[in-house]
Order: structure tokens, then C-alpha cells, then sequence
């Protein structure tokens, strides 16, 4: 997946860059569920939950403009 701008690998939960929205959002796509993202990275649900939501809302224009190029 691509993210030429680097942003949604840059937006992550506090001090975990490994809990990136574009990995997240990648996962998401591949058909997993919240509870086994929770249970891979060790982050509660509900935080994952309020983060995908939240940078969905953020990256939209951004998320519109790569799915019409």
C-alpha cells in the first residue's frame, strides 16, 4: 500500500510507530478485526478503535484524492 508522503505511516498511537494508521488501516482492509489487532500489538480496543476512527476522518480528502488519481 502505498503512502508516497509518508503520512499515514507517521500517524500512530503515542510511542508506538508500530501501531501506524497505515498499518492499522492495512490490516483492517486484509479482513482482521479490531480484537485481533488488540491482541497482536497489545492495545486495547477501544484505543484502536477511537485512533481508526479519529485519522479515517483526518485522511479522507487525502484517501479520496489517491482512490481517483
Amino acid at each position: 500500500r502505498d503512502d508516497p508522503e509518508g503520512c499515514f505511516q507517521g500517524a500512530h498511537i503515542a510511542d508506538r510507530p508500530d501501531a501506524s494508521f497505515q498499518f492499522i488501516a492495512g490490516r483492517i482492509l486484509d479482513g482482521y478485526k479490531l480484537r485481533e489487532l488488540s491482541a497482536e500489538l497489545d492495545i486495547p480496543v477501544p484505543t484502536l478503535s477511537s485512533f481508526y476512527q479519529r485519522n479515517q476522518k483526518r485522511f479522507a480528502p487525502k484517501l479520496r484524492d489517491y482512490l481517483t488519481q
